[in-house]
């Protein structure tokens, strides 16, 4: 008798043995042989329903040799509904196989003998569903048993290019945890991330800036350097910059600078007694070679020292002017209509700036005032000058 096996027959040397004929004439060694048993094995349900393919063939029962092992590969465990998941499997109500150290099915292996058969039940645990919206595209469901606790920390957070996860909500309440009773959709609650744009410009420290995903610069804040410009603005690799700029990403952008010149035949200049009064000449406020300038200090060996109203009238193309250190007077429309005009620097000298001077400057995004200028100021350097009045109150200018 061999434990799930059945005799077939005896051998000699491989040969069966038949005792009605066989004269033993010598000393012989009988060998028993033997075929393992089949068993039926059924797979159903708590509730009775069939559930398992077996080797991937829909199935409710297997045919199995003592011995055999079947391993949760081969043996495909089909739940009744996603809010289930399987446990294990059991007969007579005890878990029946090998599991691993999470307690997930591995195989098991017959060796018991089962005449009328082995059917093994499968034990379910409850599910319920979290949603988990992270944007409007993008969601994703977990499930958790029930009467379990679902504590936020418990859940990844998502991943969104530009934004910073806060926390999920539960409607419009933030979520910190729940025992699981029913299923539930969380919504994640972001804010925009922010990128460095690095601002590089030859001979300068690098800028850096923290500005929010997707911000759009229709205007870049041009830094005021003596003797140039900023003429326009590039990618790192030299490429144009498309306005407006989007932010969508750290990058370094690089500042392409115009050096400022200095021709006295640029200019008309009119005695005005102790100096010169100064006016751009009509012939170079169409000339768009013509972009950054500087008013001469002195002419014939005196000052220059005033700009004349609308000295530079619709000169568009001027994107800098820079004051003489002897000009104390701006008047009344002096750059009127200069769109060009980017950056302006007002001297220490400057003591008067009338009404208008800066009228439909409209890309004029930052004015520079000396230290030592005692009458205008611009600390927050934007492109806001105001007068300081005898009182120290700070009047807005331009």
């Amino acid at each position: 008798v061999k434990k799930g096996h059945d005799f077939v027959n005896w051998q000699i040397d491989g040969v069966p043995v038949d005792f009605d004929t066989y004269v033993v004439e010598k000393d012989v060694t009988l060998v028993a042989t033997y075929e393992a048993q089949q068993y039926n094995v059924i797979f159903i349900a708590e509730t009775g329903e069939v559930l398992a393919t077996v080797n991937g063939n829909p199935s409710y029962a297997g045919t199995f040799e003592f011995g055999s092992t079947i391993t949760a590969e081969s043996l495909n465990v089909v739940c009744p509904t996603e809010t289930h998941r399987f446990v294990e499997w059991t007969y007579g109500g005890v878990r029946y196989g090998n599991y691993d150290e999470n307690g997930k099915f591995v195989d098991f292996t017959i060796t018991e003998e089962y005449p009328d058969g082995l059917t093994l039940t499968a034990k379910w645990q409850r599910q319920y569903r979290v949603t988990l919206v992270s944007n409007e595209s993008e969601s994703t469901d977990i499930f958790v048993d029930e009467g379990n606790t679902l504590n936020a920390s418990d859940i990844d957070n998502p991943i969104w290019y530009g934004y910073v996860f806060e926390y999920w909500l539960d409607g419009a309440t933030r979520f910190e945890s729940m025992t699981m009773t029913e299923d539930i959709l969380l919504t994640a609650k972001w804010h925009l991330d922010t990128f460095k744009i690095t601002y590089k410009i030859e001979g300068q420290p690098d800028e850096i800036n923290e500005i929010e995903y997707l911000t759009k610069i229709y205007n870049f804040l041009d830094p005021v350097i003596d003797g140039f410009v900023v003429s326009r603005w590039t990618h790192e690799d030299g490429s144009a910059i498309k306005m407006p700029y989007v932010v969508e990403g750290d990058e370094t952008i690089v500042a392409v600078l115009t050096a400022v010149v200095e021709n006295e035949n640029y200019f008309n200049f009119t005695s005005n007694g102790d100096g010169y009064s100064v006016s751009f000449k009509d012939e170079f406020k169409s000339d768009s070679t013509v972009t950054a300038i500087k008013i001469p200090d002195t002419y014939n060996g005196k000052p220059v020292s005033r700009v004349i109203g609308r000295a530079f009238l619709n000169a568009v193309y001027l994107e800098k002017v820079e004051l003489g250190a002897n000009v104390v007077a701006i008047e009344s429309g002096a750059f009127m209509n200069c769109s060009g005009l980017k950056v302006m620097s007002i001297t220490a000298s400057v003591n008067t700036i009338n009404q208008g001077a800066f009228a439909g400057c409209t890309r004029l995004t930052r004015i520079a005032v000396s230290d030592l200028n005692t009458c205008f100021t611009n600390d927050n350097g934007d492109g806001i000058l105001y007068e300081i009045n005898s009182d120290d109150e700070y009047v807005l200018v331009a």
